[in-house]
């Protein structure tokens, strides 16, 4: 039961922190330029994954909630950038296109991840200790992929 806490927090965290930082961002995007608030929004999010990464060598999940909520902050400001960018790259004629390409990307993706999460990670028959090694192990590589992008860009 204890350790099923973490990981409904860290379900609710995106939940509980995209309402007030929404609000962050549209005022971070008037004030700072789009490059600035960008750079600072990977940066959290570039430090949520190394949170989440912690799990590993301390083998708890609470690393995991406060690397998720630090992603989960930062997630708004890439969501409400999508219009900033197609006002500013597409024309007229192409920006409603652009615009509900971007849109159907979040849920795509997510769905995406969860099917994968669902293929490679979890397996019925496993104990809850293997369970618990495959969630590291999907960390790891989670962790990894995003600091190589956040590396190259």
């Amino acid at each position: 039961m204890r350790s099923t806490i973490p990981v409904n927090l860290c379900a609710m965290s995106f939940s509980c922190c995209s309402i007030p930082m929404t609000f962050v961002a549209v005022w971070a995007f008037a004030k700072y330029s789009t490059n600035f608030v960008l750079r600072a929004a990977t940066t959290l999010q570039f430090f949520g994954a190394i949170f989440r990464m912690l799990t590993i060598p301390t083998g708890s999940y609470w690393p995991i909630l406060l690397g998720t909520i630090l992603q989960a902050c930062a997630a708004p400001f890439i969501i409400n950038c999508q219009i900033i960018i197609c006002n500013k790259w597409f024309s007229d004629k192409e920006r409603a296109r652009a615009t509900s390409l971007l849109t159907v990307a979040l849920p795509l993706g997510t769905a995406v991840a969860f099917l994968l999460i669902g293929i490679f990670f979890k397996d019925p028959n496993q104990t809850a200790d293997e369970n618990k090694a495959g969630l590291a192990s999907m960390l790891e590589v989670q962790g990894i992929i995003f600091v190589l992008v956040y590396g190259f860009f």
